[in-house]
Protein backbone atom coordinates (compact mmCIF):
# COMPACT_ATOMS: atom_id res chain seq x y z
CA UNK A 1 0.00 0.00 0.00
CA UNK A 2 1.33 3.43 -0.93
CA UNK A 3 2.08 5.51 2.14
CA UNK A 4 0.07 8.74 2.23
CA UNK A 5 2.23 11.82 2.67
CA UNK A 6 1.32 15.39 3.59
CA UNK A 7 4.20 17.66 2.61
CA UNK A 8 4.42 21.41 3.34
CA UNK A 9 5.83 23.46 0.46
CA UNK A 10 7.15 26.99 1.07
CA UNK A 11 5.69 29.33 -1.57
CA UNK A 12 7.20 32.52 -0.19
CA UNK A 13 7.49 34.70 2.88
CA UNK A 14 5.41 37.70 3.89
CA UNK A 15 6.43 40.24 6.52
CA UNK A 16 3.48 41.22 8.69
CA UNK A 17 2.76 42.40 12.24
CA UNK A 18 2.43 39.63 14.79
CA UNK A 19 -0.59 41.28 16.41
CA UNK A 20 -2.51 40.69 13.17
CA UNK A 21 -2.07 36.93 13.39
CA UNK A 22 -2.25 36.50 17.17
CA UNK A 23 -4.88 38.70 18.79
CA UNK A 24 -3.44 40.65 21.72
CA UNK A 25 0.19 39.92 20.85
CA UNK A 26 2.66 42.83 21.05
CA UNK A 27 3.15 44.70 17.81
CA UNK A 28 6.34 43.43 16.18
CA UNK A 29 7.56 42.30 12.74
CA UNK A 30 6.58 38.75 11.98
CA UNK A 31 7.72 36.45 9.15
CA UNK A 32 4.72 34.63 7.71
CA UNK A 33 5.44 31.62 5.47
CA UNK A 34 2.96 31.02 2.68
CA UNK A 35 2.49 27.25 2.58
CA UNK A 36 1.01 24.94 -0.02
CA UNK A 37 0.38 21.38 1.11
CA UNK A 38 1.07 18.47 -1.23
CA UNK A 39 -0.96 15.38 -0.32
CA UNK A 40 0.24 12.24 -2.10
CA UNK A 41 -2.02 9.19 -2.04
CA UNK A 42 -2.38 6.06 -4.16
CA UNK A 43 -5.37 7.67 -5.85
CA UNK A 44 -4.22 11.20 -6.49
CA UNK A 45 -1.73 14.00 -6.11
CA UNK A 46 -3.55 16.78 -4.29
CA UNK A 47 -2.56 20.38 -3.63
CA UNK A 48 -4.17 22.24 -0.78
CA UNK A 49 -3.92 25.87 -1.95
CA UNK A 50 -1.62 27.18 -4.66
CA UNK A 51 0.35 29.96 -2.97
CA UNK A 52 1.59 33.34 -4.16
CA UNK A 53 3.07 34.48 -7.46
CA UNK A 54 5.93 36.69 -8.58
CA UNK A 55 5.70 40.11 -6.84
CA UNK A 56 6.04 41.77 -10.24
CA UNK A 57 2.72 40.16 -11.23
CA UNK A 58 0.98 41.06 -7.97
CA UNK A 59 -0.88 44.29 -7.14
CA UNK A 60 1.18 46.60 -4.89
CA UNK A 61 -1.60 46.59 -2.25
CA UNK A 62 0.10 43.58 -0.63
CA UNK A 63 3.47 45.26 -0.17
CA UNK A 64 6.81 43.60 -0.83
CA UNK A 65 7.45 39.97 0.00
CA UNK A 66 9.96 37.21 -0.61
CA UNK A 67 9.21 34.92 -3.55
CA UNK A 68 12.29 33.58 -5.29
CA UNK A 69 12.69 31.03 -8.08
CA UNK A 70 12.87 28.22 -5.51
CA UNK A 71 9.47 29.25 -4.11
CA UNK A 72 7.66 28.89 -7.43
CA UNK A 73 5.17 26.02 -7.51
CA UNK A 74 6.74 24.27 -10.47
CA UNK A 75 10.15 24.26 -8.78
CA UNK A 76 8.60 22.98 -5.55
CA UNK A 77 6.83 20.15 -7.35
CA UNK A 78 9.89 19.26 -9.41
CA UNK A 79 11.70 18.32 -6.20
CA UNK A 80 9.08 15.63 -5.71
CA UNK A 81 9.26 14.38 -9.29
CA UNK A 82 6.04 16.09 -10.32
CA UNK A 83 4.93 18.56 -12.97
CA UNK A 84 1.76 20.68 -13.12
CA UNK A 85 -0.14 18.03 -15.09
CA UNK A 86 0.55 15.48 -12.35
CA UNK A 87 -1.69 17.37 -9.94
CA UNK A 88 -5.10 15.71 -10.01
CA UNK A 89 -6.93 17.79 -7.42
CA UNK A 90 -6.61 21.27 -5.94
CA UNK A 91 -8.49 22.16 -2.78
CA UNK A 92 -8.69 25.90 -2.19
CA UNK A 93 -9.28 26.35 1.54
CA UNK A 94 -10.47 29.86 0.66
CA UNK A 95 -9.90 32.43 -2.06
CA UNK A 96 -7.57 35.00 -0.54
CA UNK A 97 -4.79 35.91 -2.96
CA UNK A 98 -2.05 34.04 -1.07
CA UNK A 99 -3.96 30.75 -1.36
CA UNK A 100 -5.02 30.70 -5.02
CA UNK A 101 -2.62 32.85 -7.05
CA UNK A 102 -1.28 29.88 -9.04
CA UNK A 103 -4.55 28.10 -9.78
CA UNK A 104 -4.02 28.70 -13.49
CA UNK A 105 -0.93 26.47 -13.58
CA UNK A 106 -2.89 23.28 -12.97
CA UNK A 107 -4.95 22.88 -16.09
CA UNK A 108 -5.74 19.19 -15.63
CA UNK A 109 -6.71 19.39 -11.97
CA UNK A 110 -10.20 19.33 -10.50
CA UNK A 111 -10.65 22.31 -8.17
CA UNK A 112 -12.83 22.27 -5.04
CA UNK A 113 -14.16 25.30 -3.18
CA UNK A 114 -17.19 26.12 -1.07
CA UNK A 115 -20.17 27.88 -2.64
CA UNK A 116 -20.31 30.37 0.22
CA UNK A 117 -16.66 31.27 -0.38
CA UNK A 118 -17.20 32.08 -4.06
CA UNK A 119 -20.30 34.13 -3.23
CA UNK A 120 -18.36 36.27 -0.79
CA UNK A 121 -15.14 36.44 -2.80
CA UNK A 122 -16.81 38.03 -5.83
CA UNK A 123 -18.44 40.76 -3.71
CA UNK A 124 -16.75 41.06 -0.30
CA UNK A 125 -17.21 43.85 2.19
CA UNK A 126 -14.77 46.65 1.43
CA UNK A 127 -12.46 45.96 4.43
CA UNK A 128 -11.91 42.46 3.02
CA UNK A 129 -11.64 43.40 -0.66
CA UNK A 130 -7.82 43.61 -0.81
CA UNK A 131 -7.43 40.02 0.42
CA UNK A 132 -9.45 38.80 -2.54
CA UNK A 133 -7.98 41.32 -5.04
CA UNK A 134 -11.64 42.06 -5.61
CA UNK A 135 -13.27 43.36 -8.77
CA UNK A 136 -14.51 46.43 -6.90
CA UNK A 137 -10.87 47.53 -6.49
CA UNK A 138 -10.44 47.44 -10.26
CA UNK A 139 -8.50 44.17 -10.06
CA UNK A 140 -9.01 40.72 -11.49
CA UNK A 141 -9.01 38.17 -8.63
CA UNK A 142 -6.47 35.37 -9.08
CA UNK A 143 -9.24 32.75 -8.85
CA UNK A 144 -11.08 34.25 -11.83
CA UNK A 145 -11.21 31.71 -14.64
CA UNK A 146 -10.85 28.68 -12.36
CA UNK A 147 -13.44 26.01 -13.12
CA UNK A 148 -14.56 24.87 -9.69
CA UNK A 149 -16.40 21.88 -8.41
CA UNK A 150 -18.58 23.75 -5.94
CA UNK A 151 -19.30 22.23 -2.54
CA UNK A 152 -22.18 22.98 -0.22
CA UNK A 153 -20.65 21.95 3.08
CA UNK A 154 -18.64 18.87 4.03
CA UNK A 155 -17.44 16.49 1.33
CA UNK A 156 -15.35 13.39 0.68
CA UNK A 157 -12.70 14.16 -1.94
CA UNK A 158 -10.82 10.83 -2.02
CA UNK A 159 -10.77 7.78 0.24
CA UNK A 160 -8.26 9.46 2.57
CA UNK A 161 -9.09 13.15 2.12
CA UNK A 162 -12.22 15.01 3.14
CA UNK A 163 -13.16 18.66 3.64
CA UNK A 164 -15.25 20.33 6.32
CA UNK A 165 -16.92 23.72 6.17
CA UNK A 166 -15.34 25.75 8.99
CA UNK A 167 -16.25 29.43 8.50
CA UNK A 168 -14.58 32.16 10.48
CA UNK A 169 -11.50 33.46 8.76
CA UNK A 170 -13.74 33.69 5.68
CA UNK A 171 -17.41 32.74 5.24
CA UNK A 172 -16.65 29.67 3.14
CA UNK A 173 -13.42 28.44 4.66
CA UNK A 174 -12.87 24.69 4.46
CA UNK A 175 -10.48 22.59 6.54
CA UNK A 176 -8.93 19.44 5.13
CA UNK A 177 -8.79 16.14 7.01
CA UNK A 178 -6.35 13.41 5.91
CA UNK A 179 -6.73 9.90 7.36
CA UNK A 180 -4.72 6.81 6.46
CA UNK A 181 -3.69 3.62 8.23
CA UNK A 182 -4.67 4.82 11.68
CA UNK A 183 -2.90 8.16 11.23
CA UNK A 184 -4.59 11.51 10.69
CA UNK A 185 -4.04 15.25 10.57
CA UNK A 186 -6.29 18.22 9.99
CA UNK A 187 -5.08 21.14 7.86
CA UNK A 188 -6.72 24.06 9.68
CA UNK A 189 -5.31 26.77 7.44
CA UNK A 190 -5.83 30.39 8.35
CA UNK A 191 -8.36 29.64 11.07
CA UNK A 192 -5.31 28.55 13.09
CA UNK A 193 -2.37 30.29 11.40
CA UNK A 194 0.35 29.44 13.95
CA UNK A 195 1.01 27.21 16.96
CA UNK A 196 0.60 30.31 19.13
CA UNK A 197 -3.07 30.46 18.14
CA UNK A 198 -3.74 27.05 19.66
CA UNK A 199 -1.50 26.05 22.57
CA UNK A 200 -3.49 23.02 23.69
CA UNK A 201 -6.52 20.93 22.85
CA UNK A 202 -9.38 22.94 24.37
CA UNK A 203 -11.15 26.10 23.29
CA UNK A 204 -9.61 27.96 26.24
CA UNK A 205 -6.20 27.33 24.62
CA UNK A 206 -7.27 29.18 21.48
CA UNK A 207 -6.33 32.76 20.55
CA UNK A 208 -7.89 33.98 17.28
CA UNK A 209 -6.18 35.94 14.60
CA UNK A 210 -7.62 39.37 13.89
CA UNK A 211 -8.44 38.42 10.29
CA UNK A 212 -11.95 37.03 10.37
CA UNK A 213 -15.42 37.79 9.05
CA UNK A 214 -17.60 36.39 11.85
CA UNK A 215 -16.17 35.82 15.33
CA UNK A 216 -19.04 33.61 16.49
CA UNK A 217 -18.63 31.34 13.44
CA UNK A 218 -14.89 31.37 14.04
CA UNK A 219 -15.17 30.01 17.59
CA UNK A 220 -17.80 27.48 16.55
CA UNK A 221 -15.43 26.20 13.85
CA UNK A 222 -12.51 25.92 16.27
CA UNK A 223 -14.65 23.79 18.57
CA UNK A 224 -15.49 21.60 15.60
CA UNK A 225 -11.84 21.29 14.59
CA UNK A 226 -10.91 20.28 18.13
CA UNK A 227 -13.71 17.67 18.19
CA UNK A 228 -11.90 15.52 15.60
CA UNK A 229 -9.24 14.72 18.17
CA UNK A 230 -6.41 14.56 15.62
CA UNK A 231 -3.19 16.58 15.23
CA UNK A 232 -3.94 20.06 13.90
CA UNK A 233 -1.70 21.65 11.28
CA UNK A 234 -1.60 25.48 11.32
CA UNK A 235 -1.70 27.29 7.99
CA UNK A 236 1.24 29.71 8.34
CA UNK A 237 3.50 28.01 10.89
CA UNK A 238 7.20 28.42 10.11
CA UNK A 239 8.12 25.30 12.12
CA UNK A 240 6.44 23.16 9.44
CA UNK A 241 9.00 24.09 6.78
CA UNK A 242 11.33 21.20 6.06
CA UNK A 243 9.05 18.51 7.48
CA UNK A 244 9.01 15.43 5.22
CA UNK A 245 5.54 14.16 6.16
CA UNK A 246 3.00 15.70 8.51
CA UNK A 247 1.09 12.40 8.60
CA UNK A 248 3.42 10.55 10.92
Amino acid sequence: MTRVRVIPLLSGMLRRDKSTFVMGAPSQPFDVPVIMFLVRTAEANILVDTGIRDPKETPPIHGSYEHTAEHRPLALLRRHGLGPDDIDIVINTHLHWDHCSNNGLFEKATFYVQRTEIAYAVAPLLPHAHGYEAFELGLVPPFAGTKFEVLDGDGQITKEVSVFLTPGHTPGFQSVLVRSGGLACLLAGDNIPTHENLRGNTISDFTPSTIYVNLEDYYRSIRRILSFGVPIVPGHEIALIGRKNLLS
